[in-house]
């Protein structure tokens, strides 16, 4: 059973690696470019639980660099982000 769990955990982790270069590739010209871009990071990322702040911290990094935007947390209603 532990040797189940250790390949799942190394696919997911592989699939990470190798389809993070397409994501960096991604435009980040325009907000809907870069939604796009986070809705694939959340996609690919190896660990379904603990992404969240992590991405919406990229997230924010993004739009703050880029369109000097940001986004007030406090009003989205994260149960219904997905």
């Amino acid at each position: 059973m532990i040797k189940k769990y250790h390949k799942l955990a190394i696919n997911m982790i592989s699939r990470f690696y190798t389809t993070l270069p397409n994501v960096e590739k991604m435009p980040e010209t325009t907000f809907d470019n870069i939604c796009d871009k986070y809705i694939e990071m959340n996609i690919v990322h190896p660990f379904m639980e603990g992404n969240g702040r992590s991405t919406r911290i990229w997230l924010d990094l993004m739009l703050k660099r880029l369109l000097k935007k940001c986004v007030d947390w406090s009003q989205i209603d994260k149960n219904g982000l997905f």
